[in-house]
């Protein structure tokens, strides 16, 4: 089966469409639908909203190819989500563990609702005819109810999104600053030109070698070469790596990856760079954890 994990592939331009949008409103949020070939789609961007996703483009990522269409609606290229699009869209959401049991009832309420109210009266009428919402009545405590939750979720993940970006900024610095250079206090790792391995550098810099090498290979600092790590041309060129030849054994010898002080200046700052995101996103996670309690 093709996912949208992998990148969506529109194989016809998008259509020109004269059919006008019909919008329904959940709880406030505008949730528009448009007929395409007869059947009806939903707009990514309100149903993303609707179901809590960060936008359309991380909504779509759980569907498959064929339940997401682009279209050319009143000039405008809007990207829309089929029917089973949007039954598959409600099922993965409510698969996320980390969500809170509000963010899970108002998924609940909203399945409810377009199988009750909104894809009734597509099939009733073959059209987009629209029930008038009735005027709110301040004096009916399920309706104030329904309205004060939705503010109450969009005030709370605004709050959270808020204290996310101000812990992670203060980690970041923090990171930063406990991961500066080391090089003054490890002298006896280095060699005559103020160089050393790749596996001193790790100790230098605090870090285990096993994921600090990974993290090398994925920042595509050096590659494999052999039984060798060796750097790229360019940061060779740049001086902050050299590569020297060591005896393994009588008449063999292989490659050996040194880092230069420049380079260990250089390297510090990116790894304390990939510190400081790996404890914004575990800031990131306890935050979420706490809203979920």
């Amino acid at each position: 089966m093709t996912t949208a994990s992998t990148q969506l592939t529109i194989h016809e331009p998008p259509r020109t469409m004269t059919a006008s949008i019909t919008p329904f409103d959940f709880e406030g949020t505008p949730v528009r639908v448009v007929s395409v070939d007869g059947e009806p789609c939903f707009v990514a961007s309100d149903l993303a909203r609707s179901l809590g996703y960060r936008d359309a483009v991380n909504l779509v990522r759980v569907l498959d190819e064929d339940e997401v269409t682009t279209q050319i609606v009143s000039g405008r290229e809007i990207m829309l989500v089929t029917e089973p699009g949007l039954y598959h869209a409600i099922t993965a959401r409510r698969q996320v563990k980390s969500l809170g049991a509000q963010v899970l009832e108002r998924i609940a309420r909203f399945k409810r609702w377009v199988h009750h109210d909104v894809i009734p009266s597509i099939r009733k009428t073959g059209a987009y005819s629209v029930r008038q919402t009735p005027a709110f009545d301040p004096e009916d405590a399920s309706a104030l109810r329904h309205v004060l939750l939705g503010y109450t979720e969009r005030v709370i993940t605004l709050e959270a999104k808020v204290e996310e970006q101000a812990q992670g900024l203060a980690i970041a610095h923090e990171v930063i600053e406990q991961s500066a250079p080391k090089v003054e206090a490890y002298e006896h790792l280095l060699d005559d030109s103020g160089a050393c391995c790749l596996a001193d550098a790790a100790r230098i810099l605090g870090a285990e070698q096993k994921p600090f090498f990974a993290w090398l290979r994925k920042s595509r600092i050096v590659f494999d070469k052999g039984e060798a790590l060796l750097p790229r041309a360019d940061l060779r060129k740049d001086g902050r790596f050299r590569v020297r030849l060591v005896r393994t054994r009588p008449g063999e010898h292989r490659e050996q990856t040194l880092v230069t002080r420049q380079g260990m200046i250089w390297l510090s700052h990116r790894w304390a760079a990939k510190l400081a995101v790996d404890a914004r996103e575990a800031a990131a996670a306890r935050i979420q954890a706490t809203l979920d309690l």
